[in-house]
């Protein structure tokens, strides 16, 4: 039984009196719960992300759709939290469908599908006017870089969890298996991804771990209320900015990181962001710890970085890891 068409029974009988939900498709997880009630957009001034439906006109927009642009809408229900997914995309055509079919095959119900195109000449978008009946908003105009087509996406989110997957990524079927996890608004559940060599990337985070190296983006659901906590990605990093977020949550103790012993995706490793390295990053991390973690941190993560140097010009790796492994 496809759990959307039965409405009544997976949400409870008496919790809702006058149902505004209804089954559009019952193929696709983006279709079998949907409502024709606009969403009210109230956002606070103070807050360090807006909330939009559609993003304004731009004079170099090549198309925009979507079931938003048909008044079909996605909200979070009291036993159902609506997960956004988010693709941005530019030229991604060779993996772009796969990567689409693996969110629409999920059998979690309540998911918001969200695709922002930065202009692609390729066939990217002959696949999203492909399956754009069951994606809820896409749109394939100019950007500034990747970071900023996300955080257009983040201001385009309805979920109560926000989840990013790349263009040349699949999305495992694992919302049904973590749905009852994601309830906490300020924790950012994560598991591990598959690369495409077969290797898994990369089991459970402490202090150590997370100076010395991100969390696959593949890897991690963030709550909204996170992102409106601690802010937008940092356009000011090219391939780095989702390290830089993770650091400012890991040292916030209002924030707390879970970690799933979990598949969560096949991840491409195709992106820029893993394969430029980010130099303004790298030239910025050491006061991005200080600054967020404190003094006694940054010192730890600059004797760390010398002694990795020196470790390194001697070529005794193993002493390295045995003398740094372990949790600040």
């Amino acid at each position: 039984m496809i759990q959307g068409c039965c409405l009544a029974e997976n949400f409870g009988a008496g919790k809702m009196s006058v149902p505004d939900f209804f089954c559009l498709n019952p193929k696709y997880s983006t279709t079998r719960i949907v409502t024709k009630e606009q969403p009210r957009i109230e956002n606070d001034p103070s807050s360090k992300v807006q909330t939009e439906l559609f993003l304004p006109p731009h004079s170099q927009r090549q198309g925009e759709g979507g079931l938003r642009t048909n008044g079909y809408f996605k909200k979070t229900y009291s036993n159902k939290p609506l997960v956004s997914v988010i693709t941005v995309v530019l030229n991604g055509h060779k993996y772009l469908e796969q990567t689409i079919q693996s969110v629409l095959n999920q059998t979690y119900d309540n998911v918001e599908y969200i695709i922002i195109d930065g202009g692609s000449t390729d066939g990217t978008l002959d696949i999203i006017r492909k399956y754009e009946h069951a994606v809820d908003y896409w749109v394939s105009e100019p950007d500034k870089g990747l970071y900023d087509a996300m955080n257009k996406a983040i201001m385009l989110s309805a979920g109560k969890f926000l989840y990013f997957l790349g263009a040349d990524d699949s999305l495992f079927n694992v919302l049904d298996k973590i749905s009852d996890a994601l309830t906490d608004d300020f924790k950012i559940c994560y598991g591990n991804v598959r690369k495409r060599n077969n290797t898994i990337y990369d089991g459970k985070f402490n202090l150590y771990k997370i100076f010395k190296r991100n969390i696959c983006q593949q890897a991690l659901f963030y709550p909204r209320n996170v992102l409106i906590f601690k802010g937008n990605f940092n356009v000011r990093y090219d391939t780095a900015a989702d390290y830089e977020l993770n650091l400012r949550c890991w040292a916030d103790k209002k924030i707390v990181f879970e970690y799933w012993p979990l598949l969560i995706a096949d991840y491409g490793d195709g992106g820029v962001s893993s394969q430029i390295k980010d130099k303004k990053f790298e030239k910025d991390k050491a006061m991005i710890i200080k600054n967020n973690f404190g003094a006694k941190y940054h010192l730890l993560f600059i004797a760390r970085r010398h002694i990795v140097n020196f470790f390194v010009k001697t070529k005794t790796r193993n002493l390295l890891k045995k003398i740094l492994d372990f949790d600040l």
